[in-house]
């Protein structure tokens, strides 16, 4: 079975990792999987090549780019797959634009997420008339499938899958030393794109509260995004420049994650869960926002704590707790590994999907089983 992989682009965020992990992960022998992305080439397209996964870019870098979109319907004829999973609503009108939005269709990371986030009535037309199906990652979303018109028939619950994380490859005070951070710097670690939905404005308002309790505090910001400027001039405002970092895009983020003493999830929308599933795997403690879909995640008070969102307060106090309890950020961390592999494991969801594509293109699956 052929399986084209579709995604605006592989820039770090959840719908990127989920993709990595299915198109790295697939078995070659029933799968022959490629991956087009609309906009601009990112380091883990470059990783996806590096783990033999055929990657095209459409480069498209304006809204008015038609070679993306030729680009995407030569790929759509030479490759003819079986089975299109698209991932998020660029990547659903591309694939409709171009000829590839039939009944082989499999949706994933199209709602959206934040309170009363107005979609269009084109999206809304697609999500109805979607022929293949939804794949949402938990109850909450499965719900905001159903609240856009995409008839429960269609709507199939997959969980999210997360690789078991490697541990620390270096002794923390030399990790510092080469982030310029201090030897014995505490670290708290977001991880991005660097978008407003994302909350880290107020997660540098809540470090400006702790910057004055710990002197040995640390936030570093993985990741890009249009937030950036705006943030790095925020950091000036409240003086903590030298103190919060932008790290931009990692390949090591295992290595990152796996030296935090705590993670920050500060979503002012209903993502993140997977930022907060890398940092459980990696054995760190999550403090998040507290939206349908990270509580599907996060077991709060086991694995990480909940907080209203946009409630800087709230963090902060939430935080210092955890910076003053090491022993409770051990079993919180503990913990989260644990729920990771028991409920998150990437062999589950690699079974689940091979299962939809079936449903999706059966006929395929029948021949060549």
């Amino acid at each position: 079975m052929k399986i084209l992989f579709l995604i605006y682009d592989l820039a770090y965020g959840g719908a990127a990792r989920q993709l990595m992990l299915l198109a790295a992960g697939l078995p070659r022998e029933r799968f022959s999987v490629r991956v087009f992305t609309i906009g601009p080439d990112a380091p883990w397209s470059r990783a996806l090549r590096g783990a033999g996964v055929a990657v095209e870019s459409g480069n498209r870098r304006r809204l008015f780019d038609v070679g993306a979109f030729v680009g995407l319907r030569r790929a759509l004829r030479h490759f003819a797959p079986d089975v299109i999973h698209v991932f998020g609503l660029p990547a659903l009108r591309a694939a409709v634009l171009t000829g590839g939005g039939g009944a082989g269709v499999v949706l994933g990371a199209a709602t959206p997420a934040g309170r009363g986030t107005p979609l269009g009535r084109l999206d809304r037309w697609l999500l109805g008339a979607l022929a293949g199906r939804a794949a949402a990652r938990g109850p909450a979303e499965a719900e905001r499938y159903r609240r856009l018109g995409v008839p429960p028939a269609k709507i199939v619950e997959v969980p999210p899958g997360i690789a078991e994380a490697a541990p620390p490859s270096v002794p923390h005070a030399e990790w510092c030393r080469s982030l310029g951070l201090p030897e014995n710097a505490r670290v708290i670690v977001g991880v991005g794109p660097l978008e407003p939905a994302k909350g880290f404005r107020d997660a540098i308002w809540a470090y400006d509260i702790l910057q004055f309790l710990y002197d040995d505090l640390h936030v570093l910001l993985v990741g890009r995004g249009s937030q950036e400027l705006r943030l790095r001039e925020f950091t000036r405002i409240t003086r903590s420049t030298g103190r919060v970092h932008f790290l931009g895009e990692r390949a090591d983020l295992d290595e990152v994650l796996g030296h935090a003493d705590l993670v920050w999830v500060p979503s002012e929308a209903d993502r993140g869960a997977g930022a907060a599933l890398e940092a459980m795997a990696a054995g760190r403690p999550v403090v998040a926002s507290r939206w349908p879909g990270l509580a599907e995640v996060i077991a709060d008070g086991e694995t990480g704590v909940l907080v209203a969102p946009a409630d800087k307060g709230a963090l902060a106090r939430a935080t210092r707790a955890l910076l003053d309890d090491p022993e409770r950020r051990r079993r919180l961390g503990e913990a989260g590994r644990r729920r990771v592999a028991e409920r998150f494991g990437v062999e589950a969801m690699l079974g689940n999907y091979e299962a939809l594509y079936a449903a999706v293109a059966p006929g395929i699956a029948r021949s060549r089983a």
